[in-house]
């Protein structure tokens, strides 16, 4: 059985919004300050809390810092494992 933790860190893993590569800039941003008011907004906030989530809003410098780290760590433990694609 996995601890609250364990799926708090899937979960984070599933919930990311990506715009295409060429977004232009003002794009990212316009859809980076409605997403958050969207995520910040008490009803949501509320309703999300009763299914045990959380949301979190980054900036898109922070989000790709983040993105960067994530993606190192899992391919640390995919090598680590030796998993492979079948």
């Amino acid at each position: 059985r996995r601890s609250a933790k364990a799926w708090r860190a899937i979960s984070a893993a599933a919930a990311r919004i990506l715009a295409p590569k060429g977004t232009p800039q003002p794009v990212v941003d316009l859809l980076n300050q409605k997403i958050a008011k969207v995520v910040n907004d008490p009803a949501v906030k509320t309703q999300w809390a009763k299914s045990g989530l959380e949301g979190l809003t980054m900036t898109p410098a922070g989000f790709t810092q983040f993105l960067n780290q994530d993606i190192a760590k899992w391919q640390k433990i995919v090598e680590s494992a030796r998993i492979t694609v079948e």
